[in-house]
């Protein structure tokens, strides 16, 4: 908030949180699908490597100032986390059929601001994000039912 209001000094911290958003959410989102589906909590090594790796492609995207190639990386997550959930509805997982709801809301997130609607794109964006939250809490809520 401080940034819009006029401290430039603060941009780049802006710049920076929302690489972060971009990058380091969806790399460990991929790492908690593969612990979700497998019915297996996260090791300590898995939870390392995946903040680690996150934490590498976000430092390289903002150090190098590519920090739109952080879209391609959230959606190559995207596709990693849906690949993911149909090993889980091969299983017969209901939780894995609420991760897929919840990755295409999360891929409309993206297209938010083009779609032609009557309202502000940033609200579109929070609406599909609060959607796309309750989503992976129903499928964690779910993790040990099956779907027939």
């Amino acid at each position: 908030m401080l940034a819009f209001l006029g401290l430039t000094a603060l941009a780049n911290s802006y710049r920076f949180f929302n690489v972060s958003a971009m990058v380091l959410g969806p790399v460990c989102l991929v790492s908690v699908t593969w612990s979700l589906i497998r019915h297996k909590p996260a090791s300590g090594l898995q939870f390392w490597t995946s903040v680690s790796l996150g934490i590498l492609l976000l430092t390289s995207l903002y150090w190098y100032q590519v920090s739109y190639l952080g879209i391609i990386i959230q959606s190559f997550c995207i596709l990693l986390v849906m690949l993911i959930s149909i090993l889980g509805l091969a299983a017969r997982q209901k939780s894995a059929l609420y991760l897929i709801i919840a990755m295409v809301l999360y891929a409309l997130i993206a297209k938010a601001g083009k779609i032609p609607l009557p309202m502000v794109p940033k609200d579109m964006e929070h609406y599909l994000l609060t959607l796309t939250l309750v989503s992976i809490g129903k499928a964690f809520n779910t993790e040990f039912r099956y779907i027939f």
